[in-house]
């Protein structure tokens, strides 16, 4: 399972089944806000555990 950004073909697919932009719009904000938090913190545990 990969946290980021759906492929352009995904999000095609998920317009043409809900024949809607707000659910394509909603997963690339949604899956491309949990990647960037789901970095911050293992930056952040990183930086703890090794001293940085």
């Amino acid at each position: 399972f990969a946290l980021c950004c759906q492929c352009n073909a995904t999000l095609a697919a998920i317009k043409r089944e809900t024949n809607s932009w707000k659910w394509p719009v909603f997963v690339f904000f949604y899956m491309t806000s949990l990647a960037y938090v789901a970095a911050v913190i293992i930056n952040q545990i990183g930086l703890i555990i090794g001293g940085g």
